[in-house]
């Protein structure tokens, strides 16, 4: 499902991944309400997409390679159970891919911009400090110049002569520019989008993904079935980089 520049890219180009933080805590540290129905933060897929643009945006900003989509809680069932027909529930699972995905070229395109200012502003700074340094080299060579007339005077006087103030001084250090320390952005990776697929017991909404009890109750066969009716929607998507299986409470949800 990944293409060129997703996961395998992103695995070679760095030993680490960063991923986003907890999508439901920013939300509601925004003062968005998530635990007004059994949907969870994936309710706002028909509310307040929006503020989940707005939250996806900001963890690639800050520095997230991965971002998840808001379907963690999101199945045909739930939404089946908050008055949402099939076919729009398909489109919902859609659009957390598309906000997902929106945020993130949203975010490469300003980064590239600005990696493209940042690039020009440290070629100026190094001309700035070339020519600095240059100068500095011309002034030296001169005094240097000024400092050996007056030696070959003085012997020529066959006098004393007093060393002029810092003919003797040490050279200055090669600049650092060259070498300093540059912020990457022009290096970073282009951050990849994961469709969240929660357990079956998070579409639920009774604690049962933590504890797996739903497990006991139910055949791989149906469990396989769940988790394919979320996906067909999605399948082929040019956008979802990577599947994200989140909560697995026993072994009989891998199948």
């Amino acid at each position: 499902m990944s293409g060129p520049g997703g996961l395998a890219s992103l695995l070679a180009s760095q030993p680490v991944v960063i991923l986003d933080g907890g999508l439901g805590t920013e939300l509601e540290r925004r003062g968005v309400t998530i635990n007004d129905s059994d949907l969870w933060s994936a309710g706002l897929l028909i509310s307040q997409p929006g503020a989940l643009a707005a939250v996806h945006r900001a963890f690639y900003a800050a520095g997230a390679d991965v971002a998840a989509t808001a379907t963690y809680q999101a199945s045909l069932e739930g939404f089946a159970r908050a008055g949402v027909g099939t076919g729009d529930a398909r489109a919902l699972l859609v659009r957390g891919v598309e906000l997902c995905d929106g945020a993130r070229n949203a975010f490469w395109d300003a980064h590239r911009a600005g990696a493209v200012e940042e690039e020009e502003e440290e070629e100026g700074d190094d001309a700035e400090v070339g020519e600095r340094e240059a100068g500095e080299r011309e002034s030296g060579g001169a005094h240097a110049a000024r400092a050996a007339a007056g030696s070959m005077r003085s012997e020529t006087q066959q006098r004393p002569q007093q060393p002029r103030k810092g003919a003797d001084a040490p050279p200055r250090p090669p600049s650092l520019a060259a070498g300093r320390p540059r912020r990457g952005r022009r290096h970073r990776h282009r951050p990849l989008v994961a469709y969240s697929c929660g357990s079956y017991g998070a579409a639920l909404a009774d604690g049962s993904e933590y504890s797996g009890d739903y497990a006991d109750r139910m055949s791989v066969e149906e469990l396989m079935g769940f988790h394919r009716a979320r996906l067909d929607p999605i399948k082929g998507h040019p956008a979802v980089d990577v599947l994200a299986f989140e909560t697995i409470p026993c072994l009989s949800v891998t199948g």
